[in-house]
């Protein structure tokens, strides 16, 4: 989905009569009536990024550990240069046929992670909450929304909620609502797949 998909859809929620979609949208960029709508949503779309990662329901991403510090039974690794790291979630090593999904880690001040039981001959990975990188006022309308199609499709209730929030308060609440049950029944749904299988599946590029 794109910038251009959400703004045509939040559009259409707002009661836009004419026949909308991500390849004509930006036809009413200058619209009086709708122009200042439109101004307002990649900050929106933006608000409700920062709102999936703090409610961190988005997939997860996996990155290996590097460079080792310390000696005897733990080790130190620089976590603080992972791109898009919103949080790291568990340790995963694997040495052989042998896979620890959960290892126990400690994370401290500065950036890094310390492992006990350090296995030299093993390979330390994060699984880790991404970041979502920030649209900017150029953002173009086809710029790509890295999301699951479950999530995107919940944006455009999230951006008629904050757009309509002071004038039409009795549809922004609807919408919000709305978004917030969309993105619960996708975490429900995640949650149930994770528990229900032995493979980790990780998650769309998010950067």
């Amino acid at each position: 989905m794109t910038l251009g998909d959400i703004k045509a859809e939040a559009l259409q929620l707002m009661g836009f009569e004419e026949d909308v979609a991500a390849d004509n949208v930006e036809d009413y960029s200058e619209d009086e009536n709708w122009a200042p709508l439109l101004r307002q949503m990649w900050s929106a779309v933006n608000r409700c990024f920062a709102d999936l990662e703090t409610k961190r329901v988005l997939p997860l991403r996996r990155a290996e550990l590097e460079s080792p510090t310390g000696k005897g039974g733990w080790r130190r690794f620089r976590y603080d240069e992972i791109e898009g790291l919103f949080e790291v979630v568990r340790v995963v090593v694997e040495s052989g046929d042998h896979i620890d999904d959960d290892h126990p880690f400690l994370l401290e001040d500065g950036g890094s992670l310390r492992v006990m039981d350090f296995d030299a001959g093993a390979t330390y990975a994060v699984l880790y909450r991404p970041r979502l990188t920030r649209l900017t006022v150029n953002s173009g309308y086809d710029t790509e929304i890295p999301l699951p199609d479950a999530l995107a499709a919940a944006i455009p209730y999230f951006v008629k909620s904050e757009v309509y929030r002071v004038d039409e308060p009795d549809e922004a609440g609807e919408a919000r609502n709305l978004y917030e049950a969309a993105v619960e029944q996708y975490a429900a749904r995640a949650e149930i797949s994770r528990q229900g299988t032995v493979q980790t599946v990780y998650g769309v590029d998010l950067t």
